[in-house]
């Protein structure tokens, strides 16, 4: 049902700032302290469902070593969408999403978030999930994840970027496309073999008529740079960034973790 991956969790942390991102198949758990430094970080792989959401969020909470703690809470779930702040409603939410990603299965709620520049970004799960989350853990903020990951990209970008972000995660990526520092995509994939996710990129691109050569690509997370998949994107894509988080605490202790692992949780959430 869970299983700790790894823990870092030295002692004598000040535990000031904890967060946690749950997906369908993962939870990461870290916290920061006043510095906003790195300090602990524990990977959970679960099968996260309506079924057994009791169970998965009760397991995690008796074998992590920081999610006694307050906490700010993040859904990284694929159903989401962005709208312009002044319409959004929850109605237009639900219609809306089940247009692009169906009609929903049980009892739903919407996790929505401000996102700047007057956006909304509106996260779909089950009702159920959001419950657990609630009966085990100690949230003081529950939000989507994509809105700080695109909060803080934009906040690096000048009018005139035009780039790629790719996340990964054990099965799934999250791919971001800005144009001319204005966002045109955001979406979750699934995948089981590298093909498909340069097949996913290259198609994007093609959509909004964008060549490798005009695209900075820049990636983060769950990727190795000696993995069949990172070769298959290195050859076809070339100029890859990979981008990495470096403001760590102690960091002997993170000497066996590549940085670009912790950038999509402790880089972009605060």
């Amino acid at each position: 049902m869970l299983q700790k991956i790894f823990s870092i969790v030295p002692d004598n942390i000040s535990k000031a700032k904890v967060y946690a991102e749950a997906s369908p198949n993962y939870l990461a758990v870290w916290s920061k302290n006043d510095l906003d430094e790195m300090e602990a970080f524990e990977w959970f792989q679960w099968e996260l469902n309506a079924v057994i959401a009791d169970e998965c969020f009760e397991e995690a909470q008796q074998l992590s070593n920081l999610l006694n703690e307050p906490l700010n809470l993040y859904f990284n779930f694929p159903h989401t969408s962005i709208f312009p702040t002044d319409y959004w409603k929850e109605a237009l939410s639900d219609n809306f999403i089940s247009l692009q990603y169906g009609p929903s299965a049980g009892n739903i709620k919407f996790v929505q978030s401000d996102c700047s520049k007057n956006r909304v970004i509106v996260c779909r799960l089950s009702e159920k999930i959001i419950d657990s989350s609630g009966k085990y853990l100690k949230t003081v903020t529950v939000n989507a994840a994509w809105a700080t990951i695109i909060h803080q990209i934009e906040s690096n970008l000048t009018p005139s970027d035009t780039v790629l972000t790719l996340f990964f995660y054990p099965g799934s990526f999250n791919i971001i496309l800005h144009i001319d520092g204005n966002l045109h995509f955001i979406g979750q994939e699934q995948y089981h073999h590298p093909e498909s996710v340069l097949y996913s990129i290259l198609n994007l691109l093609a959509q909004h008529n964008l060549s490798v050569a005009d695209t900075k690509i820049a990636i983060a997370g769950m990727l190795e740079s000696s993995s069949p998949l990172f070769k298959l994107l290195y050859q076809y894509l070339g100029k890859i960034e990979i981008e990495s988080y470096n403001k760590i605490a102690q960091p002997v202790f993170f000497a066996t973790i590549d940085a670009h692992i912790l950038l999509p949780f402790a880089g972009y959430h605060i």
